[in-house]
């Protein structure tokens, strides 16, 4: 038994103690708010609207006045989709434009429906009108639309920009958003730390002259069996599928309690 136990102890160091499972929930946690991750503007209408020849555009001012020609509206019409994997609750995003003259509106966001408030805020050069809104609740692939009308802009272009402490930034994209896969810095440091551990696994598993038929060691077989067909994988998609089931694998493995001695010992 005490062989056994010599053989098996960086195993059990590093699946079955209570010590590895702490360290490695803190490097997890310490990985998970440390990272940048994105939530996506999604553009979807950005263009003059009036085409229209022989026509003629009045605007009334909201606040009363003589009515004004309009020879240039640009339309504007945003979706922020939350790919972040965080709530980003308490967040607030902003809006600029190149006119004095903007009536924007803002939806409820699709699945939480809690509405957004408006927040002052103060424009930047050459920006010359400004909207930030409150976020108050806005789970993970929960989104919420923006349409703004832009009367005499002097630019088509205009910047948004997020504010949270969730490490969370936003990017600027066009069309439906992409399925979200792991980055390539996390999948090589996962496979480092993989391999680390298949190892010493591996290394354990050789001190025993037959095999063991438990759930523990099944499920680390399993792991190196994945991990193998992920090297093979033709396309970085499935090579990136195949390595989270490998971790989802050890992390089950991690849960099961070591083989206390040796069959038949």
């Amino acid at each position: 038994m005490r062989q056994h136990e010599d053989s098996i102890g960086p195993v059990t160091f590093c699946l079955g103690t209570r010590v590895g499972r702490r360290a490695l929930h803190r490097d997890t946690l310490r990985d998970v708010s440390t990272r940048t991750r994105e939530a996506l503007l999604i553009d979807r209408l950005n263009r003059q609207q009036l085409e229209h020849r022989g026509m003629r555009f009045v605007r009334q001012p909201a606040t009363g006045g003589q009515e004004r020609e309009i020879k240039n509206l640009r339309v504007y019409q945003f979706t922020l989709y939350n790919a972040s994997g965080v709530n980003l609750r308490n967040s607030q995003i902003q809006f600029e434009f190149s006119s004095d003259d903007v009536q924007p509106w803002v939806d409820r966001p699709t699945r939480s429906r809690t509405a957004l408030t408006p927040v002052e805020a103060l424009s930047t050069p050459p920006w010359k009108t400004t909207f930030r809104w409150q976020i108050p609740n806005l789970p993970p692939r929960d989104s919420v639309e923006f349409s703004f009308d832009v009367f005499e802009p002097t630019s088509e272009d205009y910047e948004a920009a997020l504010y949270s402490d969730l490490n969370v930034v936003l990017r600027k994209t066009k069309g439906e958003p992409e399925r979200p896969v792991l980055s390539p810095a996390f999948v090589v440091r996962s496979l480092a730390v993989t391999a680390v551990v298949v190892t010493i696994v591996s290394f354990a598993l050789l001190q025993y002259q037959k095999p063991i038929e438990d759930s523990h060691e099944r499920l680390l077989r399993d792991a190196v069996a994945v991990l193998d067909e992920a090297e093979k994988s033709p396309t970085d998609h499935e090579r990136v599928v195949k390595l989270e089931r490998a971790l989802r694998l050890l992390m089950k493995a991690m849960r099961e309690p070591p083989p206390v001695g040796p069959p038949g010992g």
